[in-house]
């Protein structure tokens, strides 16, 4: 989904409710076992998945906004901070066999 800060970072779903508050956007995250988001180093990345509603914060992302299908994320790093939009993925919607 990027580079840098946002490596390994994925939107894997969007829950949005017509009361912001209650919308939730479901992302996985590669870390390294210091803590760090999406930063190789010589150990290998261990996958996380997050729950995040409007406001939260996930190391250097803030989530800003949750939409039907797009979350708009803060990300800050040396540079400053930077807005980002992100698209969750398309149902594939098929019946369950």
């Amino acid at each position: 989904m990027g580079g840098g800060a946002l490596a390994g970072l994925q939107v894997v779903g969007v829950i949005h409710h017509e009361i912001p508050r209650h919308s939730l956007v479901v992302l996985r995250t590669e870390t390294d076992p210091d803590g760090g988001l999406g930063v190789a180093g010589p150990r290998p990345l261990e996958p996380s998945t997050h729950r995040l509603r409007t406001g939260d914060t996930l190391g250097p992302l803030r989530i800003v906004q949750i939409l039907h299908r797009r979350v708009v994320v803060d990300v800050t790093d040396q540079e400053g901070v930077t807005r980002r939009i992100f698209e969750a993925p398309r149902s594939t919607g098929g019946a369950g066999t």
